[in-house]
């Protein structure tokens, strides 16, 4: 051994140590040994281990003997570590280099460890005839062979032929040297951002030199044995490794590859390019089969351009009629519905911008759709925390800058989740494979399994919480309200009350709670709700909150319509309909305490008021809640009396319940309420026997 080096007692001592060309062949021979002598490895074991390793194959040449002495310190790292994380690339990187700076007599080099093995040919491509290899197991291992004919082994483990020719892909003059790699230990490949998916093979490649040989137009065809059947119902795909993703780490990409064929066994792939293929299996669950697949695909697809169009209807028909979003609700009613369009936009696109098989382009996509997905989830959780206030919490409520802290939630709150996201890896997102009835077609999502865990399903999973929690509350207050309501048939009550559930049931997104049930046997009848309901998420609101509402189709009829549809702006029918409906009932409708609040303009648009302006046909909620500015302590004072919910020595609010919401004035004997309705908008309140509320306030002293 040579004296110009001290031998290391320890993979730590290592770290010190120079390569040289005059030592590498003593050093790779007393690393394989401490390798072989270790228990198990820390990671900085593991990377002074890969780093000298490197540092040897860059000396120079590299010899039999060496090569084999590389291969097997890497044979003892793969039998004693489970997962070598970030350093797999390296790993893969470095028998690469061994096999193309190797030298050695003769065409053929065959090196074979327990897990990896390395087979070089050196061919003349100028000539190049159909050439092929295959791995076969027997008890103790693994033995390999290069064929020259294409013909497959019996029950070959791995099985990789190359097209007859490259001319077809370059006229470049290529190397003269082939070299196919097989592992027979998948913890080199360990990719745990894949959902749902495993390894389920072992692992072939095969390269030219260092040319990276892609888009071929004669695929490679290989053939690899699952490492555990495949059972019926299950899906597989086949992948490659791909270097550059999540930031040099490595992971598993599709693109290029498609599946063949595929049995219990055994699965065909065809590829365009040459690189480390494996096969995955999905262990997510109950696949769905490929008819109901694209079925599903189908609604999909229809349902979000249905949605898109009647989206478009309600933000114009908002956006050209300025009295309709003069209210808070309204105004969240806009910012939602342009969430929901801008999401099924960027769905609908989304194939089309992944087909220019641009990284950056995708990565866009992918991040864009991610974003407006937490946006609409964000927005349906301010329509219902608004509902709560207007509803539930009504008094002793006072937010500054209330619609655009409802903005920063609903706008700023997914931005701060995506640029987490990009900042801490931005191979998050990428190209996802989406298998229908036809072939593969590609999708830019998210493709981190902790990302998608975190950023989509917890996320929409607490707005879903929330949600829920305050559509119950509301539709609770709601039915107590209706309890009290005298007349009206038991049916009648009923009806509205089923068309309240589904208009919140709208409105707050609640069955986008189908897509935690579609597992298991429930997989395919939840996944058909989810499709339908969701996608047309849009078209629904556009009837309970648009179609059905009294003083949009209002709007309507004086805008758009002609002859005996239209009315004037100023007509008495138009002046009157926005507030009879809500008539007759007892529950008050609460408006803001300034002198302009519950009056009625004559274009059938009421500012300022909490509850439905459309009481009768199924409180529809989403743009007649009062623009109460969440504070009433709003003052109305004529220089004698002030209001703000509560006495100035004279007057006296009190709000009292049985049940119901009501209001009963208390008088001192020198002032009492009593209003007067002039056909237009009542106040039902329950009386006391002293006092009764009919109305437009009116003061009579």
């Amino acid at each position: 051994m040579s004296a110009c080096w001290k031998v290391p007692g320890s993979i730590r001592e290592l770290e010190s140590l120079q390569i040289t060309a005059e030592n590498k062949q003593e050093v790779a021979e007393h690393i394989v040994r401490l390798t072989a002598a270790a228990y198990n490895f820390s990671q900085h074991d593991l990377e002074i281990v890969v780093s000298k390793a490197s540092d040897i194959v860059g000396t120079a040449a590299i010899s039999v003997q060496l090569a084999n002495d590389l291969l097997d310190i890497i044979d003892n790292l793969l039998n004693k570590t489970h997962t070598l994380g970030p350093l797999s690339s390296s790993i893969l990187h470095l028998v690469e280099r061994v096999g193309n700076q190797i030298r050695f007599p003769g065409t053929q080099l065959n090196i074979t460890t327990a897990t990896v093995s390395l087979n070089i040919v050196n061919v003349s491509l100028l000539q190049f005839w159909d050439i092929a290899f295959g791995v076969i197991s027997y008890i103790n291992g693994f033995t390999q062979q290069v064929y020259l004919n294409k013909t497959s082994p019996p029950d070959p483990v791995a099985f990789i032929s190359l097209p007859a020719t490259f001319g077809s892909w370059t006229t470049r003059a290529l190397p003269s040297r082939i070299q196919f790699q097989f592992y027979g230990e998948t913890s080199l490949f360990n990719d745990s951002h894949r959902r749902g998916q495993v390894l389920n093979s072992y692992v072939v490649s095969s390269s030219i030199g260092e040319t990276s040989v892609q888009n071929l137009k004669e695929p490679v065809q290989v053939t690899l044995r699952h490492l555990k059947p495949k059972e019926s119902g299950q899906r597989v795909s086949c992948v490659f490794w791909d270097f550059r993703q999540h930031r040099g780490a490595g992971g598993w990409n599709g693109s290029g590859c498609e599946v063949t064929s595929s049995s219990g066994d055994y699965t065909n792939c065809s590829c365009d390019h040459l690189t480390h293929f494996g096969i995955l299996l999905d262990i997510s669950g109950q696949t769905i089969d490929p008819l109901n697949l694209w079925i599903l695909t189908l609604i999909t697809h229809v349902g979000c351009g249905i949605s898109s169009f009647f989206l478009g209807l309600i933000l114009m028909t908002y956006m050209a009629f300025g009295n309709l979003r003069q209210d808070y609700p309204a105004k969240i009613l806009v910012n939602l519905c342009a969430s929901l369009f801008l999401l099924n936009m960027a769905f609908l696109t989304n194939s089309w911008l992944s087909s220019f098989g641009q990284r950056g382009l995708c990565v866009a996509a992918a991040a864009t759709l991610h974003y407006l997905l937490l946006s609409s989830c964000s927005w349906m959780c301010v329509e219902a925390i608004h509902m709560y206030f207007a509803l539930v919490r009504v008094f002793n409520i006072y937010i500054r800058h209330y619609l655009f802290k409802f903005c920063l939630i609903g706008w700023g709150l997914p931005a701060a989740v995506v640029i987490c996201v990009l900042s801490i890896d931005m191979a998050a997102y990428g190209p996802q494979e989406v298998k229908s009835a036809g072939p593969l077609d590609n999708f830019c999502w998210l493709k981190s399994g902790p990302a998608f865990y975190v950023s989509v399903v917890i996320y929409c999973g607490l707005v879903l919480l929330v949600n829920f929690s305050m559509s119950a509350v509301v539709l609770r207050q709601l039915r107590a309200m209706r309890s009290a309501q005298r007349g009206g048939s038991s049916g009648g009550r009923l009806l509205q009350h089923l068309r309240a559930t589904a208009s919140l049931t709208v409105l707050l997104g609640l069955t986008w709670g189908c897509g935690f049930f579609a597992w298991g046997p429930a997989q395919l009848p939840f996944s058909y709700l989810f499709s339908i309901l969701n996608t047309l998420q849009g078209f629904f609101i556009f009837v309970f909150h648009c179609l059905l509402k009294e003083n949009v189709r209002t709007q309507w009829r004086i805008h758009l319509c002609g002859g005996r549809l239209q009315l004037s702006q100023c007509s008495d029918w138009s002046k009157a309909k926005a507030g009879a409906t809500i008539r007759g009932h007892r529950a008050g409708s609460w408006a803001d305490s300034k002198s302009g609040s519950i009056t009625t303009s004559c274009t059938g648009s009421r500012k300022n008021l909490i509850l439905p302006q459309d009481y009768e046909t199924g409180f529809d909620f989403s743009n007649q809640w009062s623009d109460q500015r969440n504070d009433w302590s709003n003052q109305w004072n004529d220089g004698s009396d002030r209001w703000n919910g509560r006495s100035d020595g004279n007057d006296q609010w009190n709000l009292r319940s049985d049940g119901n919401i009501q209001w009963n004035g208390q008088s001192d004997g020198n002032i009492q309420w009593n209003g007067q309705s002039d056909g237009n908008i009542q106040w039902n309140g329950r009386s006391d026997g002293n006092i009764q509320w009919n109305g437009p306030v009116e003061r009579a002293e």
